[in-house]
Order: C-alpha cells, then sequence, then structure tokens
C-alpha cells in the first residue's frame, strides 16, 4: 500500500482533489453497477415480482447498512484528524478500535437483525404477501455475510482517510465483477431466484473484505496494530460515537422513515414497487456520484482541521459543491431524456411499471443535486468534528416533515396519488440545504475564532 497521502493538506488543491475523487468516484459508480446487477438480472430472468422483493428487502438493509456507513465516517473523520495532526500513535489506537468495533457490530447484526427481526419487519411494512417469501430468503442470506461485510466498510473508510482512493477503485472492479458473474450462475443459469441473487452478494462482501484487509495490513503499510491484544480504547470510542453515530442516524433516519412508511408506498402495488425500485437504482448512480465530492469534502476538512489550515477547508468546499451541482444537472437531464431506455435494462414485461419509473425521474432526478450540495456542506461540517446539528435537520426533515405530508396533504384527494407521495422529498431537500448550510457557516466561523484566540 502507499504511503499515508498527506498531500491533501498541502500544494494544489484542485490537483488533488482530482486525483482524489476520480477514483473515488469509479468505486462508486462500480458498487452502484453491482448492486444494480441484482435488480437488472431479477427483473430479466426472475420477472417484476422478484425485482419487487429485491427492492422491499432493500429499504432494511439500506437502513442498517447507512447506520453502518454513518459510524464509518465518524470513524474516518477520527482518522483523518490524526493524519492531518501528524499523531501516529492516535492513528494506530484509533484503527484498532475501529477493527474491534466493526466485529463486534457484524455479530450483532446477524443475530438481531437477521434471524429475529427480517420477517416481522416486513410483515409490519404490509409487504405484498406474494413477495414474502423470496424478500425474507433474500434478507437472510445478505444478513449472514455482515461479519465482513462491516469491517470492509470501516477498513475502506479509514483507506479513504489516509488518501488512499486507487486500491478500493481496484477491488469495486474485482468484487463488482465476481458479483456479476455470480449473479447470472446463481439465478440465470442454476434458477435459484432470489435466493441466487442474495448469495451472489453475500459472497462478494466476503472476498471484498479480504481486499481490503490485505490493503490496509499488508507488509508495506504504515498502518500498524497489536494483533496479540486487540482492544478498544474507550476515549477514541468515545470520539467515533460523537462523530459517527448522529451522523449514522441521520442518515438512517431517511432509510427509517422509508420503512416506516413503506405500507404507503406497497398500497400503489407491484407494479409501483417495481418502477419506483428501478428508477431509485438508476438514480443511485447520481448518488454516488455525489457521495465521492461528499466524501472529499469531509476528508478534506478532516485533515485540514486536524492541521488548523481553514482556507483550504473553504476552497475545497466550494470545488466540491460547484461540481455535485454541475454532474447533478447533466445526470438529471441525462435521466429525463434516456429514462425509458434506462429503465428498460430492468423492467421487461410491465408497461405501468415503466410509467411509474419514469415518474419518479420527472419528480426526483434534478431536485436530488440540492440534496446533494446539503451533504457536500453537511460533510465538511462533520470533519470539523461537528455532527449533532445535522441529526435533527434529518429529523425534523425525513421524519418530521415527510409524515407531516403523508398525515396531511398526501390525504387530500388532488395528492393521494404516487406523484403526491413522491413530491415530499424535493421541498425536504430544499429546506434541509438550506438549514444545512447555516449550520455550516456558523460552525466554520466558530472554529476559526476558537483556533486564532
Amino acid at each position: 500500500m502507499k504511503k499515508i497521502n498527506r498531500d491533501i493538506c498541502e500544494g494544489p488543491i484542485f490537483k488533488s482533489l482530482i486525483r482524489y475523487i476520480i477514483p473515488l468516484m469509479l468505486t462508486n459508480l462500480i458498487q452502484v453497477f453491482y448492486i444494480s446487477a441484482d435488480n437488472i438480472i431479477a427483473g430479466v430472468f426472475c420477472g417484476s415480482a422478484a425485482l419487487a422483493a429485491v427492492g422491499s428487502a432493500s429499504t432494511i438493509i439500506s437502513f442498517l447498512t447507512t447506520l453502518i456507513i454513518g459510524l464509518s465516517t465518524g470513524a474516518s473523520v477520527c482518522v483523518a484528524q490524526a493524519v492531518g495532526a501528524k499523531n501516529d500513535e492516535k492513528l494506530k489506537r484509533t484503527v484498532q478500535s475501529i477493527l474491534v468495533i466493526s466485529f463486534i457490530g457484524g455479530i450483532i447484526i446477524i443475530s438481531l437483525c437477521g434471524l429475529l427481526f427480517s420477517k416481522p419487519l416486513l410483515v409490519a411494512t404490509n409487504t405484498p404477501k406474494e413477495i414474502l417469501d423470496d424478500t425474507v430468503s433474500y434478507l437472510l442470506c445478505a444478513f449472514s455475510a455482515y461479519i465482513f461485510f462491516i469491517p470492509a466498510v470501516f477498513i475502506n473508510g479509514i483507506l479513504l482517510s489516509i488518501g488512499e482512493t486507487k486500491k478500493p477503485m481496484i477491488f469495486s472492479v474485482t468484487t463488482g465483477l465476481t458479483n456479476v458473474f455470480l449473479n447470472l450462475l446463481f439465478s440465470g443459469l442454476l434458477g435459484m431466484g432470489v435466493f441466487g441473487l442474495a448469495l451472489a452478494t453475500a459472497i462478494s462482501q466476503v472476498f471484498s473484505f479480504g481486499l481490503n484487509f490485505w490493503a490496509l495490513f499488508g507488509k508495506h503499510s504504515d498502518i500498524k496494530v497489536d494483533w496479540k491484544r486487540p482492544k478498544i480504547d474507550l476515549q477514541i470510542f468515545k470520539e467515533i460515537l460523537i462523530l459517527g453515530l448522529p451522523t449514522g442516524i441521520q442518515n438512517s433516519v431517511i432509510t427509517l422513515s422509508n420503512l416506516i412508511i413503506r405500507a404507503t408506498y406497497n398500497s400503489f402495488g407491484v407494479a409501483f414497487l417495481s418502477g419506483y425500485t428501478a428508477a431509485q437504482n438508476v438514480l443511485s448512480v447520481g448518488g454516488m456520484i455525489f457521495s465521492a465530492f461528499i466524501q472529499a469534502a469531509s476528508v478534506y476538512a478532516g485533515q485540514n482541521y486536524g492541521a488548523e489550515n481553514f482556507a483550504r477547508i473553504k476552497k475545497s468546499l466550494s470545488i466540491c459543491v460547484v461540481c455535485v451541482a454541475v454532474t447533478g444537472l447533466l445526470f438529471g437531464i441525462t435521466t429525463l431524456v434516456f429514462g425509458k431506455e434506462l429503465l428498460s435494462l430492468y423492467i421487461t414485461d410491465s408497461a405501468d411499471a415503466l410509467n411509474y419509473g419514469l415518474l419518479t425521474f420527472s419528480l426526483l432526478s434534478l431536485p436530488s443535486l440540492i440534496s446533494g450540495v446539503g451533504n457536500c456542506l453537511s460533510g465538511a461540517t462533520r470533519g470539523m468534528g461537528v455532527s449533532l446539528p445535522q441529526l435533527f435537520v434529518s429529523l425534523g426533515g425525513a421524519v418530521g416533515l415527510k409524515f407531516l405530508w403523508i398525515y396531511t396533504i398526501f390525504q387530500t384527494p388532488k395528492f393521494h396519488n404516487p406523484a403526491g407521495l413522491l413530491t415530499a422529498d424535493p421541498i425536504i431537500w430544499i429546506l434541509q440545504t438550506t438549514v444545512v448550510a447555516v449550520i455550516f457557516v456558523v460552525t466554520f466561523r466558530k472554529k476559526v475564532s476558537q483556533k486564532t484566540n
């Protein structure tokens, strides 16, 4: 593995950002590709009902995954700040604590979520009976790999925080191709259906863990840990929780909100679920492009905060925000112009599902860039060590305003339809981004004042 990259804190910032972002963006897009492979193959080889089953399972998986990614983001900020401050001893203790936490988390999720709560959650959200068994099968298999998936997420976050983005990209290509091959083998050739899709994903996640582990702890690595006495540093664990838990809850709140109101989505039937799932898979490509800039904003803020270089924080964030706005505009226009062709990759047997997917594009594609800008601002704020205010913004928006919309405006005859349900999201994104921008400005000024006094 490369030496720890400290160039994030010095040198031409635009060139440094591009070198960091491009491999990360490709990594994210490849991840979307192999996640989408489940849905494409489900739709082509197993039909719309299987696609709806994978979509229903993905809602629960996304809730846990976003919580895990949020916690890993807090851990990554701790790593970035240690790197920026050139505190190698703290870096070692941080990495060791992260590993122990992630393995324990994997065991807990397999035991509780995989074995105990999968079916009750699906029943509680009114999952259609015709897809219930397939959805349960998908969840049980997917959760079985979480003891490897969670450490892989945390290790990947560490690699990105120390400036290593090329190897995660290579690993994503490798695991992505493995996932697609296994999808085609299990569900296409062997006819294993939805279970085959889940099994392919689980095996790919185990493979991903092995590659990321080797990259971080190979014999040429600068990261050293005490394997004979693995332990959690309580002070670092506290810092990870302070930074990561609000972020994890913030990310999960949106998914939890969708999980709770899943009954509302399900009430429109399998055709709507299939079209909505397919559209969301396409939109997730844009989300992953945004994610590269969001991650860069957080890492650059974290390392430069540790180095007390506030001008560089501001400049790097400005570049990331402009890039999100431009790419979001281009991506949104692409989905509107080529929406039918993109959805046809997933949907081959239902004109109604295709129309619902086009409806989703028309309402969410362009406004999603607003959410991307807000997440960049949130990431930079988190990099400076502040994450709690963003939690309350998400609680107020994704839960408070979404539920208010559903139980008031959505109940009126004019809005009691799929379009009325989806219209809430752009409105919430605008309000959240406005508040998050204020939080960043206040936090930045406060941190500058504290360091200069």
